[in-house]
């Protein structure tokens, strides 16, 4: 049965959705559904419905909720990123990446190396956002991240870090390495993670000793010197591997 993503609360009593602009104009006149077809409808928040096409305009499909569907791709560990802030548009590709890997949270981080030139002002938290969505509708996960606008090393939270099952922060002068770490944990007890990633440049070693101090475990990503994107991705796909996807 095909799936649909689109932003509604469900109400318990309200079981009738109208679905407006591209979604609609997706189901109507691309898939050209019609009355009494029926599909699945997500709404990015852990719900999914198997709907039933009940009316139709130009540029509106309204739909019945029928029974709620069991989400079998539901995020089983949540991993917040603290991703240091990148140059250019690599944050776009990043969060692209995040969502399909099924991260639960992105916090942009301005640390000390971050580019002193970088107007936060500027911020694209909708289209952010978008893509994020559209990254959900792809790979048809149940669950958008939050993203979070910019904060400084400066204001982290730190008794929030602290309540993490665990918290990583890799670092180039570490030796030792994520493997080790992974081996230590028994993983059924770790449900919540932070990972913080440097940006380009990497982190300052006070900064690294700040997490370690929130109980953060600094650890080495292997031999070879990763870029910032490459570097959350491949820690955020091994996590995802080890501690999520049972």
């Amino acid at each position: 049965m095909r799936r649909f993503f689109t932003d509604f609360e469900f109400i318990e009593g309200n079981n009738i959705l109208s679905i407006d602009d591209q979604e609609a104009k997706h189901i109507l006149k691309v898939l050209r559904l019609r009355l009494g077809d029926r599909f699945i409808i997500s709404n990015f928040n852990d719900q999914s419905f198997e709907a039933e096409i009940i009316d139709t305009t130009l540029k509106t499909c309204k739909v019945k909720l029928l029974d709620k569907i069991d989400i079998t791709n539901k995020i089983k560990v949540n991993i917040t990123i603290f991703q240091g802030y990148p140059k250019a548009d690599k944050l776009e590709f990043i969060v692209q990446k995040l969502t399909e890997i099924g991260i639960r949270e992105i916090v942009p981080l301005l640390t000390r190396r971050v580019n002193g030139k970088l107007d936060v002002s500027k911020f694209k938290w909708d289209r952010l956002n978008k893509i994020s969505k559209e990254a959900c509708k792809q790979c048809g996960i149940s669950t958008i991240p939050t993203i979070k606008f910019p904060i400084k090393f400066s204001d982290i939270d730190q008794d929030g870090i602290k309540k993490y099952d665990l918290i990583l922060i890799p670092y180039e002068k570490e030796e030792f390495n994520l493997k080790e770490v992974i081996r230590s944990f028994d993983r059924d007890d770790i449900k919540n993670i932070c990972v913080f990633i440097g940006p380009e440049g990497g982190f300052e070693e006070d900064e690294v000793d700040f997490i370690r101090s929130l109980g953060g475990i600094s650890v080495g990503l292997g031999k070879n010197i990763l870029r910032t994107e490459t570097a959350t991705i491949f820690i955020s796909s091994v996590l995802k591997y080890e501690f999520g996807d049972k």
